[in-house]
């Protein structure tokens, strides 16, 4: 089966965050941060490693290494900082080191601002770039009179300008297994000082050292006079006449640490941090590692040199005496061009294509659009069944990059694909078992999701992915989900939703007969919002408004607040409906059981506002009219005592004649129909109070129903 466990690790760096924080004219800073989980939060400080590319002072930049500080982020779990600094022909120096000291003093002052302990800072640099972080670590631990590093790390170094016949240059100055040839190091010194290779061949023949700087520099003693062997013996370096325009210039430049580290003084070097130097055997710039760290330990700095075997400059792999590695490279192309074009089906191994889905980042759900939008690792591998080779025949190379669009490529298609755009470029590798591992990239993506949100916002949602043969190519091969493929990504979690599980493979429509019908991968993304957000921001106080309106019957009657209060509830609930609408897809075929709560609610809440303008008027408007029997009846009966008032006794509205004097006639008449009216207006305001108690209750009964119906309280109090 398909190895995959070793696929996974191709995508693994497009989890690396680039972000690039300063710009200038001058030097530029891109700053990479490993993917981010429990372990490692966000807020958690980390160490720093500032990388300084190589290239010869002259050639490469950031974003050519990138992949290399992608690593190294990766691996350390630092933050990686790395510097674009200006470059010769047209800058020469101090242009790069004035940059990448300038560089780090500026991450050091901003250390708070990115996230990074100025305590742990690791300095790496490879060829030239070794030469440019000695020269910052110099700078800046002389200035602060301390080690300010947690270490320095150059990378096979350049770092003499003194000694250009050397065993190492010697053995490798015309025909080196590697990339790197004397002449070409010394074209870049020239470059770098000069801004042009005219005095190469000066360099190489030593005529740019002086007789004093040949006697200063025969022997590098330290304050014990402990020697180290910096130049040849005597007149074994002057191949050539001494150049004296030439001599004159180097007298000075051969004494700059910051151009050729060789010249640093014993005094200075006491404050430099722990120095680990990597070599490889077979550079010419070997030497150059092995005499500084004798020279290092003279001045009693802790220091540590790796040399590998079998590797040169750039670390690659020594393949044979007589090939080099990119001879070999090419011969290895030639034969798999042979083997696989780009417009022919290969001999598919059982015509299976191994195709799957990985889910890296949730950038963004789309409820509206009923669309998500993720990043995804896409694997897709097949097996050629007579794409085979020996990696001894071939200088031990067992795998290779696609740089050409040679493979042939299955055409996979994605019907909920509504766009896509490659975040990191695709990458095509061959093995030597025949597998060809055709993508394994990062993709920004936007997936077409049909949305049920009756649980808002404690919703959980399945959004399904098919995977099918692509139209051109259906009827070669089968579509398979590699079954022993597992997952093992650095998921970055979203702040609104969570995925709950990987993508599963739910069905999988498989024929014996390619013609017969498409082959289908189904795959399973299930998504779970965070609802914290909204129960605080939305559902709580929306209870709480509702609970609210019901406790308005405390606000005696003839209160005109009343009715004002009740109309601002009402107000805010409605727009607390519009937030949620704002917040749903408006195709959707269901509603959010919170919806109905906020419209039930609505609802008891404008018959709450009814009736406070028709008890305010039964209270303040009905006297001089007298309630109708059956009301009257009630208010004497005993329900008044179940709704907690006191019963009325009935009014005799029958008037009772005097007998002798009518000026007291007319005085009981008219106290007896002030009465009545008095009585009159009680009743009615005792009714009003009755609808206000009755209709309250109401509202209680009404309201608790809703929230056990449409309210998840252990969600709303421990989500």
């Amino acid at each position: 089966m398909v190895p995959f466990m070793d696929l996974q690790l191709l995508g693994k760096l497009a989890s690396v965050q680039s972000e690039e924080i300063y710009t200038s004219s001058i030097f530029n800073i891109t700053l990479y941060s490993p993917p981010t989980s429990s372990q490692h939060g966000s807020n958690e400080k980390t160490g720093l490693a500032i990388y300084v590319h190589g290239g010869g002072f002259s050639t490469g930049s950031a974003e050519d290494f990138s992949l290399v500080t992608k690593y190294l982020s990766l691996k350390s779990r630092r933050k990686v900082a790395s510097i674009e600094y200006r470059l010769a022909i047209k800058h020469l120096y101090p242009a790069a080191s004035e940059d990448c000291i300038d560089a780090t003093k500026w991450l050091l002052l901003n250390s708070l601002k990115y996230g990074f302990d100025p305590n742990d800072v690791v300095l790496v640099g490879d060829s030239s770039g070794g030469n440019l972080i000695m020269g910052i670590a110099m700078n800046i631990s002389i200035i602060e009179q301390r080690p300010v590093f947690k270490r320095v790390i150059p990378i096979y170094p350049a770092l003499s300008l003194h000694n250009f016949q050397t065993e190492s240059y010697k053995l490798y100055q015309s025909d080196p297994p590697g990339l790197l040839k004397r002449n070409k190091m010394l074209r870049y010194y020239s470059y770098y000082i000069f801004g042009n290779d005219s005095f190469a061949n000066q360099l190489v023949q030593h005529r740019h050292i002086s007789n004093s700087i040949l006697d200063e520099y025969l022997c590098k003693t330290s304050e014990e006079n402990h020697c180290v062997q910096i130049l040849c013996q005597g007149n074994q370096c002057k191949n050539g006449k001494e150049h004296s325009r030439l001599s004159n210039i180097f007298d000075q430049l051969l004494k700059d640490p910051y151009l050729t580290p060789f010249a640093m003084k014993y005094e200075n070097a006491k404050y430099l941090p722990p120095i680990d130097l990597v070599a490889c055997n077979n550079d010419v710039l070997r030497d150059d590692s092995v005499i500084f760290s004798k020279l290092l330990e003279t001045y009693n700095v802790t220091t540590t040199l790796k040399v590998f075997d079998h590797c040169f400059h750039g670390c690659g792999v020594k393949t044979s005496a007589n090939e080099s590695l990119v001879q070999s490279e090419e011969r290895l192309r030639a034969y798999i061009n042979t083997k696989i074009s780009k417009y022919t089906v290969p001999n598919l191994v059982d015509k299976t294509v191994y195709f799957s889905l990985a889910v890296f980042q949730i950038i963004d759900v789309k409820e509206k659009e009923n669309s998500i939008s993720l990043k995804l690792y896409i694997f897709c591998a097949y097996i050629v069944s007579d794409l085979h080779w020996n990696p001894k025949e071939f200088g031990n190379i067992s795998s290779l990059d696609n740089k050409d669009e040679w493979f042939w490529d299955p055409q996979i298609d994605i019907p909920q694909l509504i766009s896509k755009e490659e975040s990191t470029k695709a990458k095509q590798y061959v093995f030597n078992n025949g597998l060809v591992l055709l993508q394994a990239n990062l993709i920004s993506t936007q997936l077409s999701c049909l949305f049920d949100v009756t649980l808002f916002p404690n919703d959980i949602q399945t959004c399904t992915i098919v995977a099918t043969q692509g139209v051109l190519n259906r009827d070669y091969y089968f579509l398979k989900y590699p079954s022993d493929y597992k997952e093992n990504l650095d998921f970055i979690p979203n702040g609104q939703w969570e995925l709950l599980t990987p993508i599963e493979v739910t069905d999988q429509l498989f024929h014996t007969n390619i013609s017969a019908s498409q082959n289908q991968i189904h795959f399973e993304l299930r998504l779970k919002r965070r609802p914290n957000y909204f129960n605080k921001i939305l559902i709580y106080p929306t209870v709480c408004i509702s609970v609210l309106s019901a406790m308005t019957f405390i606000i005696p009657i003839q209160s005109g607040e009343k009715i004002s209060m009740i109309a601002t509830l009402l107000l805010t609930q409605l727009v607390n409906l519009l937030v949620l609408t704002d917040s749903i897809p408006k195709s959707s075929k269901s509603f959010p059981n919170f919806g109905n709560f906020v419209i039930g609610n609505i609802n008891i809440v404008s018959l709450c506002l009814l009736k406070s303008f028709v008890t305010q008027n039964v209270y303040n408007g009905m006297s001089g009219y007298p309630p109708p029997h059956f009301l009257s009846t009630l208010l004497s009966s005993k329900v008044m005592r179940i709704l907690g008032f006191q019963p009325l006794k009935l009014i005799n509205t029958v008037e009772e004649k005097p007998e002798n004097d009518k000026s007291l006639m007319k005085v009981q008449r008219a106290l007896l129909k002030e009465n009545v009216r008095e009585l009159e207006r009680k009743q009615w305001n005792l009714i009003a109070l009755i609808l206000e108690r009755v209709f309250s209750i109401f509202h209680i009964i009404c309201l608790t129903v809703l929230m056990c119906c449409y309210i998840d309280f252990r969600a709303l109090f421990f989500s």
